[in-house]
């Protein structure tokens, strides 16, 4: 395994993690501009590249920035300047610009922006469509009409997600919300729509017009191609759907549960129905963890969360873990916090950037907490990688540990890595287990 370089480096030798995390703990924050270099920014920008960290020097500099900016997008050279370097993702003056009000949306800007929205540049156009539609007035309208027919779909997608946050924000004025619905509703059920966003961006502008409209039988229907995003949309925005509708959908998405979109549409539907709160909705979501596959199976678990009056299982148990640490918590919280961390990390990078991770400092409890989800096949694999640093297992300080770690030997790291297989390998999947632990368990995990 030598000559990986990389992480691997990074869990040979202590001392990379312990310098990088130095540097992370003083890494000085970006310097806002000074009114000199505000006054000069036209020519900055226009005469050289600024630099990578540019872009984080306009966010620090705040609202004093933006008519500065707005002389940039006035100046004639910004449009005809090109990107700084070749590279694919350089920026020029006038993508700076409109990425940074897309960041920090800013009326005074709109006029200036609708220009850029018929540039050749579709990064640059995709900015200052969320730019200009976050803003939230009927200034927007025009320039958001015609960001949302953009050949492009990032453009639309940014349209929408600008019109989205005006929302959110609590900037969109009531005219822009119902010239906007309109505007978006016009690219529902469309070929080229950004799918998922544009029920959510409805719900954002108009959640009683858009819910009749997600509600008709042609929208929550199986044979809706765009069925998946439209119970996705209601999923997030916590749209109560009816029990008995919910049940005859799952009839009739059953036959085609494990092909896409089927699957996820399963997903989105089983999680409804444990909203319902419909005693009758337990053996339909226990039921559905016998004959689903992965999505099934995750929406039938995060139903029975739902059912059960939990939400997140992490929510109910953060506050205590932040006042006391992992010692506050009761049993079945450790339980849940050690595998559903030790699943992450494993799956994300394997055993080793388990161990090296903070994550690690639980892994001496992980396969007694294997047992108790019960998780036998997980157990019998976590068991394994933690006999590799002896008797007394991993260490739970966290520098121990990483000297552990950096002095396996050859043989070590290939069982462990070969330990990463056998875990992928294991058929139920844990974060599923952890749910219906956490159902089974559900005082422990309300809120």
């Amino acid at each position: 395994m030598a000559g990986e370089g990389g992480f691997w480096d990074f869990v040979k030798k202590p001392s990379i993690r312990r310098a990088m995390e130095r540097y992370a703990r003083h890494e000085p924050k970006p310097r806002p501009l000074t009114r000199r270099e505000l006054a000069s920014l036209v020519t900055t920008l226009l005469a050289r590249d600024p630099g990578p960290d540019f872009a984080a020097r306009l966010a620090a500099t705040g609202p004093a920035v933006v008519p500065a900016l707005l002389d940039v997008l006035r100046d004639p050279g910004c449009w005809a300047t090109k990107p700084y370097t070749d590279d694919f993702s350089a920026r020029s003056p006038l993508r700076l610009a409109a990425e940074h009000f897309m960041e920090h949306p800013a009326a005074e800007a709109v006029p200036a922006l609708a220009g850029v929205i018929g540039h050749d540049d579709k990064a640059v156009r995709k900015s200052a469509a969320r730019a200009i539609a976050a803003v939230g007035t009927g200034d927007c309208i025009d320039p958001l009409t015609v960001a949302l027919a953009d050949a492009d779909e990032y453009v639309r997608s940014y349209a929408l997600q600008g019109a989205a946050r005006a929302c959110k924000d609590g900037r969109a004025t009531p005219g822009f919300r119902a010239a906007a619905f309109d505007r978006v509703l016009s690219l529902f059920d469309a070929d080229f729509y950004p799918a998922d966003e544009v029920p959510e961006t409805l719900l954002e502008l108009d959640r009683s017009r858009a819910e009749a409209i997600l509600l008709a039988p042609a929208h929550l229907s199986a044979g809706n191609r765009f069925l998946k995003c439209n119970l996705r949309a209601m999923d997030e925005a916590g749209v109560a759907l009816p029990f008995e509708r919910l049940k005859d959908l799952l009839a009739d998405l059953r036959p085609r549960s494990h092909d896409y979109p089927a699957s996820y549409s399963c997903r989105y539907a089983l999680t409804a129905l444990g909203r319902t709160g419909s005693p009758e909705a337990e053996p339909i979501l226990r039921d559905a963890l016998t004959w689903g596959g992965e999505e099934v199976k995750d929406g039938a678990a995060s139903g029975l969360l739902a059912l059960h009056g939990v939400g997140r299982p992490f929510d109910a148990m953060n506050p205590r873990w932040r006042e006391g640490g992992f010692d506050a918590l009761t049993e079945p919280q450790k339980v849940y916090l050690t595998l559903i961390d030790l699943d992450g990390q494993v799956r994300n990078g394997g055993f080793h950037q388990y161990f090296v991770n903070s994550y690690g400092g639980n892994a001496w409890f992980a396969p007694r907490a294997a047992e108790r989800v019960p998780a036998p096949g997980h157990a019998a694999v976590i068991r394994r990688a933690v006999a590799l640093f002896g008797p007394d297992g991993p260490p739970r300080d966290r520098d121990d540990r990483h000297v552990r770690l950096a002095a396996f030997t050859a043989e070590q790291d290939a069982e462990l890595k070969a330990l990463d297989t056998a875990y992928y390998g294991v058929p139920d999947k844990l974060d599923t287990l952890l749910t219906l632990y956490a159902v089974e368990h559900a005082s422990h995990f309300r809120a």
